[in-house]
């Protein structure tokens, strides 16, 4: 978290507002948002994340908020199992169990259709390998944009084109 001030957007009657003055205040709020919580709290477990063994021998770590030390939130949302697979790879009876920061922009409207031009743009290239890995990547993604039914035709055509239908 950076210690220079947070500067806010002040609009004014009649203001055209654009995306950039949007994104500004949603930075300006998630940067106090972040300072309250690391300057009035601090950083660890909030609720939850607790390392447990359920009765069939799984152990897990439940649901559970926690903040770092740069006043990100955690999130934990569903029961998290450790498997026997995660202790084989590494060769060794104990692991230690951490948390990670993702971002996910899950309102990004423009986001798919980014990645549908870029797709749209190799196929009119002739590239169809790197046009259908655009597409791919936009439905995995976004699987319910507006884009989704269309763009899944077009997967259709171009693995059929290439020869390896699913």
């Amino acid at each position: 978290m950076s210690a220079a001030p947070a500067i806010r957007v002040n609009y004014f009657d009649r203001q055209h507002i654009r995306l950039a003055e949007l994104r500004d205040e949603q930075a300006y709020h998630v940067q106090m948002r972040r300072r309250h919580n690391l300057s009035h709290h601090s950083w660890g477990i909030v609720t939850g994340l607790e390392l447990v063994a359920r009765p069939d021998g799984q152990v897990g770590v439940t649901p559970g908020l926690a903040i770092d030390g740069y006043g990100r939130e955690l999130l934990l949302v569903d029961y998290r199992v450790i498997g026997r697979a995660d202790f084989d790879r590494y060769a060794t009876s104990r692991l230690d169990v951490w948390l990670e920061y993702q971002l996910e922009l899950s309102d990004d409207r423009l986001a798919p259709v980014a990645r549908r031009k870029a797709g749209d743009a190799y196929r009119t290239a002739g590239n169809d390998a790197l046009a259908l890995a655009q597409y791919e990547e936009l439905l995995v993604r976004y699987p319910r944009s507006w884009l989704a039914p269309e763009t899944r035709r077009l997967v259709q055509d171009l693995r059929a084109k290439a020869g390896n239908t699913p």
